[in-house]
């Protein structure tokens, strides 16, 4: 498949600043069939090669190469996975970049 395009959006507020800031990306999906599928993340010079699988009570998001692993909401729910993925201890960019790149595969992925 070929590289799918996405577009980040992310307002800031840290130490009593704040500002915004844009970016665009491409998710690359490395297998689809069935679940778990793995999926290429690629934005602001990152890379991110993702696991996603589905279990009984939803989704689940995994990063093997960061060690970190998250339940999700559904793929499309990128503003939910966001926050999920920040609570997980991914930063907040590459948080907002992965649930982009998760919602530009979303209607690829199986039901």
């Amino acid at each position: 498949m070929n590289r799918l395009s996405f577009h980040c959006t992310l307002d800031l507020i840290e130490n009593g600043d704040s500002w915004h800031e844009e970016w665009d990306g491409t998710t690359k999906i490395l297998s689809a069939e069935r679940y778990p599928c793995e999926i290429q993340i690629c934005a602001r010079q990152t890379g991110y090669h993702t696991v996603v699988g589905r279990y009984e009570y939803g989704y689940y998001l995994v990063i093997p190469m960061k060690d970190i692993g998250a339940g999700i909401s559904f793929p499309e729910d990128a503003h939910w996975n966001t926050e999920h993925l920040i609570q997980a201890g991914v930063p907040p960019v590459d948080a907002c970049s992965i649930s982009a790149g998760l919602k530009a595969a979303a209607p690829y992925l199986p039901r």
